[in-house]
């Protein structure tokens, strides 16, 4: 199975002397979790600030949610090229060939290799022209290239990621080689290629929308994504996506100050308009039926507000998580280990958002079936009943969770 996750250019690889553990085989940034966007994001942030360019500070949330768009990206093209139209990507590149003539075309593929080289090349253990004519498992390494040049052309064209774009920045490319023309002509080939199973739209224009729909949000694009082609992709990628959200909110939470300075407390409204107006509402509503009149008893905000640390998990990425962690299967809510909840209360955590315990609908797995995946299962978001789901332990396995948490002061 070929990995795909994060396009770095040699030079920023340099710069920001990220660890090499943190690369794949073919060069790109491996971004596992938010462990691994926070760490990518302090290098960045630490060399950003000693050159005083504090509006050029990033967030994990941020570098995250790239990394999944870079993901989902490839599985968008490879479930066109793989179910919908097979060799696609190889008439592509016969097509570039006729078109622009066979060198020209090299040179563009050559620089992208030279630019983003996969480990052996950097490490110089290859020449870039050897990886360019070989192959990995049963795809020619032109053929993934030219995936990697596509959607490394719309990273650059996402006014979203602008203030990462220098770790893929393809100015190079455009400066050296026919790259431009390269991209022009890959697009005008897959328009007239037969169109894709998302929503009728030619794959150029598929891999535009998320962009053009929401231009300067990482979070709406991956929501997008969700709403409007969540039943194909696969129960991983959708884990990912959601807690790609989550953790672009935990991001806004924490009021990170991309100038510098410390973190800041959010204020806490006091809701003295709406008051006002509830309180002549009361009046009219008095004038009529006296009778119905209550006492306002509202829990003022002030007191819970700023005392609610809340933690939120994704259940069954949680579980696997869990089984990693102790070394043995945890399926049920019941299952998750007290020294868990210890480590969370230890934190300071005082609330435990956990998503996904929702009985799920078995249309979505059915629809996913009948669309190619036949060991998919339903979908997170798409729901049977507000009851805890039966795979979890219903609702014994919820109150003794409910139960334990709460012993140690978590809701």
């Amino acid at each position: 199975m070929i990995n795909h996750d994060f396009h770095i250019s040699k030079s920023t690889r340099i710069k920001y002397k990220f660890d090499d553990s943190f690369y794949s085989l073919n060069g790109n940034l491996i971004i596992a979790n938010s462990q691994a966007a926070r760490y990518i994001s302090d290098k960045i942030n630490e060399v950003r600030k000693n050159e005083g360019a504090y509006d050029q500070l990033t967030t994990a949330g941020e570098i995250n949610a790239l990394g999944i768009l870079h993901e989902i990206y490839h599985y968008l093209i490879n479930h066109y090229a793989q179910n919908e139209n097979p060799g696609v990507i190889k008439r592509n590149i016969d097509f570039l060939k006729s078109a622009l003539n066979e060198e020209n075309l090299n040179r563009v593929l050559l620089k992208f290799v030279e630019e983003f080289p996969p480990l052996d090349v950097y490490k110089e253990k290859i020449k870039a022209e050897e990886y360019l004519n070989g192959k990995t498992g049963n795809k020619s390494n032109k053929e993934l290239i030219l995936e990697e040049l596509i959607i490394l052309h719309f990273e650059n064209t996402n006014p979203a990621a602008t203030r990462l774009s220098e770790l893929f920045s393809d100015k190079l490319l455009k400066e050296n080689t026919p790259y431009n023309e390269v991209i022009k002509k890959t697009e005008e080939f897959f328009d007239k290629e037969n169109p894709t199973g998302f929503g009728g739209l030619h794959l150029f224009s598929v891999l535009r929308k998320p962009i053009t729909s929401n231009p300067y949000n990482l979070e709406e694009q991956l929501l997008f994504i969700k709403n409007e082609w969540g039943l194909i992709l696969d129960d991983i990628l959708i884990s990912r996506l959601l807690k790609g959200t989550d953790l672009i909110r935990e991001d806004y939470k924490l009021f990170v100050k991309h100038g510098g300075g410390e973190k800041t407390t959010p204020p806490v409204p006091d809701y003295k308009h709406e008051a006002d107006e509830l309180k002549s509402l009361s009046k009219e509503e008095e004038a009529s039926q006296i009778s119905l009149a209550e006492t306002e008893q509202f829990t003022d905000d002030t007191h819970w507000m700023p005392e609610v640390v809340m933690i939120a998990k994704n259940i069954y990425v949680w579980m696997h998580q869990l089984s990693e962690k102790y070394g043995y299967d945890i399926q049920r809510l019941n299952e998750i280990p007290d020294a868990e909840l210890d480590t969370l209360a230890e934190w300071n955590f005082t609330s435990l958002w956990l998503i996904g315990i929702w009985e799920r609908s078995s249309a979505s797995k059915k629809i996913k079936q009948l669309t190619g995946n036949p060991e998919a299962a339903a979908s997170a978001y798409s729901l049977y009943d507000y009851v805890i789901a039966n795979e979890l332990g219903g609702e014994d396995a919820f109150n003794d969770l409910k139960h334990r948490a709460g012993i140690r002061g978590i809701k």
